[in-house]
């Protein structure tokens, strides 16, 4: 279980929920915090066995809920407002300042899920963060997906959750497995940057106009596994790209060498993986 359960305050007075696991006294070792940044869709409490597995390891780390999903929402997702930007510019730097008022740390490390790393480069609070450790984070950009994935994500974000906004108030991907019901402008949002290369590039200038991804100078790393069709390696070098400054680096896992038939996009931190969760460990202290 969670050390702590907390509430979270955004500049804008959303508060969101979040959860904190700490090492006992026996495991502590001297390593920054971590904020593990959940993907599009999926709550915090997926993340809470590798959690569990870090804090056991000497970290302390935190996990949340953006606004708008899991314990963060309030009241219906069809009348919550939250945007995809939000969890970047204020989401994601709120938790960030929550994590570091709680340890009493200057810095952390960014474990970012998927979107939980694609967000930083509009995250103001970037000049916290000693390093990104980015797992199966990219572009998302239908046009480097392999043939089926693009199709299926094309009608997922283009056709299926603008129709579902439209009936529903919101993207009603949950009873076809794809995660969490999303609030409506999170699914459009999400559908416009991932119908071009660049993924959050595709709103600056339009939605958002506070851009840090040329500041950000810290090492950003990418895990990503071969049979990842989502996050694919041309999606993840076109995400890459908007850090020029940045030291990053892929590294590409490979399921056989693992013993394991896949790994995909949300496999690496599923206790049925958890063979993987010492490379993750590495990469943090790298």
């Amino acid at each position: 279980m969670p050390t702590e359960t907390l509430r979270i305050a955004c500049v804008d007075g959303v508060e969101l929920s979040a959860n904190i696991f700490s090492p006992d006294a026996g495991s502590s070792r001297d390593v920054l915090p971590v904020l593990l940044s959940p993907a599009t869709a999926v709550k915090q409490s997926f993340y809470f066995s590798f959690c569990r597995w870090l804090s056991e390891r000497g970290f302390t780390v935190m996990t949340f809920d953006y606004r708008g999903i899991g314990d963060s929402l309030m009241g219906e997702v069809r009348h919550s407002t939250a945007r995809l930007q939000d969890w970047g510019q204020l989401d994601q730097a709120a938790a960030i300042s929550a994590l570091l008022d709680k340890t009493g740390n200057d810095r952390a490390i960014l474990l970012g899920h998927s979107a939980g790393g694609q967000l930083v480069g509009i995250n103001s609070r970037y000049k916290q963060i000693e390093k990104v450790v980015a797992v199966s984070s990219s572009s998302g950009y239908f046009g480097g997906m392999p043939l089926k994935m693009k199709t299926l994500a094309w009608f997922l974000l283009r056709l299926y959750v603008p129709v579902s906004n439209q009936l529903f108030g919101c993207g009603k991907i949950n009873v076809i497995g794809w995660g969490e019901d999303l609030p409506k402008a999170v699914g459009q949002q999400w559908g416009d940057w991932c119908k071009r290369p660049g993924y959050v590039e595709n709103a600056l200038g339009n939605s958002i106009f506070d851009d840090f991804h040329d500041d950000l100078l810290m090492p950003i790393t990418v895990l990503r596994a071969s049979d990842d069709s989502l996050a694919t390696r041309e999606n993840v070098e076109d995400l890459l790209r908007l850090f020029p400054s940045a030291k990053t680096s892929i590294v590409d896992l490979i399921p056989e060498q693992f013993g394991y038939a896949s790994i995909g996009h949300m496999d690496m931190f599923r206790r049925s993986r958890q063979d993987l969760w010492p490379v993750i460990e590495s990469h943090l202290l790298a």
